[in-house]
């Protein structure tokens, strides 16, 4: 089961660089191990690839952050301009008369 602390399977491999056999001693995931191809990477670059990730993502959630305030401060916006109309149609007796031949449907616009 992933998370449990079982011990992680260890297992020795000899591969060649040149003209030198190096033996050495890896680690493989056990719910992994019939996957096919393989590839050994160092931890360090296991380790960078994570720090990488975990910076990407929270840019990822300063700019959600940042979209949700805009969205919201547009959201305001619009219904305090929404407001004004509507007090500019009740006062001005210009608006008044325009305001009398338009259907109340006509001052609700939405673009989202």
């Amino acid at each position: 089961e992933k998370g449990d602390n079982a011990p992680v399977p260890a297992l020795e491999i000899t591969y060649t660089r040149g003209d030198d056999s190096i033996k050495e001693k890896v680690y493989e995931d056990a719910e992994d191990s019939k996957a096919r191809p393989r590839l050994l990477v160092s931890l360090t670059s296991v380790t960078a690839l994570k720090d990488l990730c975990e910076t990407e993502h929270a840019k990822y959630d300063k700019a959600a952050e940042t979209l949700t305030r805009c969205r919201t401060a547009y959201y305001k916006e619009l219904c305090w301009l929404r407001d004004q109309m509507h007090m500019a149609y009740k006062t001005d007796p210009a608006a008044l008369a325009r305001r009398a031949s338009m259907l109340p449907d006509e001052l609700e616009v939405y673009f989202f």
